[in-house]
């Protein structure tokens, strides 16, 4: 315990310490400080370009993931010479802190977080910066929930969805669905027969109408594994990220386990796996680019068509790797990055 609090005083010190000095906006940024909102605390760290006054708030995925995870890739290394990344941890999940209840662990709740974090960010940088915001997976819910609220997106200067979880029902008949189209081309190819066999016996013992949160979290564990066994997937490789970056994300996975060992609390996973904002998307009128990738079997493509068909304004792309499953900023890297920076370059 005394152990514990050493750490809490350490860290609390240099993010005062962080919070106090004046802004830099140079082209080799790397600030930390907290927001916070109620008795929530929420990281935001700052790396890359802020000459550039173009900021972009990575939402990770999960919910349970973790910001800093997503500066551990070769896109994010190319990103930050040309902008001003912010990678943050939503409440409950990664380095955030605060004692909360149950009910302060909510999706509307962090949406909250989102705006002070925005709002934040122009208090600190100036009300001249352009901020886009990136959600993938479980961010992309995060994300869109932030734009479709009030008028919270007029101070977004662009929406990129990256492979989003903006609807859990369709989410997971689309998943269902998708396994049995691939599945049946895969088997009748003699392609990892036994885990396509394994799968279908899976979803055949599952009432589709009723399923669990752990059901849920099994059938996207089989989604990965099919994922990975598509040799049409590109495979993820070592982009030589460098060792001092990989050994700081190690120190902060090491401090946000040791801090978060409370789990995201039921009612939490009750509300996000009922919950769906496709119907609320057409409130969307800010430049948008949704980027998806054609084999993702955890969020199937057909959110991407349905976000693109909903979003109401002229201004927005879709495009779909045909190399990628889940992640196609790991998968198809140069092509994601060139296809991003063009929409930031549009708009900026």
């Amino acid at each position: 315990m005394k152990n514990i609090i050493y750490f809490t005083f350490i860290l609390s010190t240099i993010f005062l310490n962080s919070c106090q000095k004046k802004p830099n906006l140079g082209s080799n940024m790397k600030e930390t400080f907290y927001i916070r909102n109620g008795e929530a605390y929420i990281p935001a760290f700052v790396f890359g370009n802020g000459s550039s006054k173009v900021f972009m708030v990575v939402l990770h995925g999960g919910p349970g993931g973790d910001g800093l995870g997503y500066r551990n890739e070769y896109y994010a290394d190319v990103l930050e010479k040309k902008y001003a990344m912010v990678y943050t941890d939503q409440r409950h999940q990664g380095n955030s802190h605060g004692h909360l209840k149950k009910t302060e662990v909510s999706v509307d709740l962090m949406v909250e977080d989102v705006r002070v974090l925005i709002k934040t960010l122009k208090f600190r940088y100036g009300n001249d910066i352009k901020i886009f915001l990136l959600g993938h997976s479980w961010g992309g819910m995060l994300g869109s929930s932030y734009m479709i609220k009030d008028n919270y997106q007029d101070d977004i200067t662009g929406w990129i969805e990256v492979d989003g979880a903006h609807d859990l029902p369709l989410m997971t008949k689309s998943t269902f669905s998708m396994i049995d189209s691939i599945g049946q081309i895969q088997v009748s190819n003699g392609k990892n027969t036994n885990l396509w066999e394994e799968t279908f016996n899976f979803i055949s013992s599952l009432n589709k109408d009723d399923l669990s949160f752990d059901q849920t979290i099994e059938i996207n564990s089989y989604a990965g594994k099919l994922e990975n066994a598509m040799s049409e997937v590109h495979e993820k490789t070592d982009y030589n990220v460098s060792s001092f970056k990989r050994n700081f994300i190690g120190m902060d996975k090491f401090f946000a386990e040791l801090f978060n060992q409370i789990q995201l609390p039921s009612n939490f996973w009750d509300e996000l796996l009922q919950r769906s904002v496709t119907k609320q998307l057409n409130r969307i009128n800010t430049p948008t680019l949704i980027q998806w990738g054609r084999y993702d079997f955890k969020v199937p493509p057909k959110l991407a068509y349905s976000a693109f068909e909903q979003i109401n304004t002229n201004d927005k792309k879709l495009i779909i790797y045909e190399h990628s499953g889940h992640s196609p900023h790991r998968s198809e890297p140069d092509v994601f990055i060139e296809d991003l920076v063009n929409f930031i370059e549009t708009h900026r």
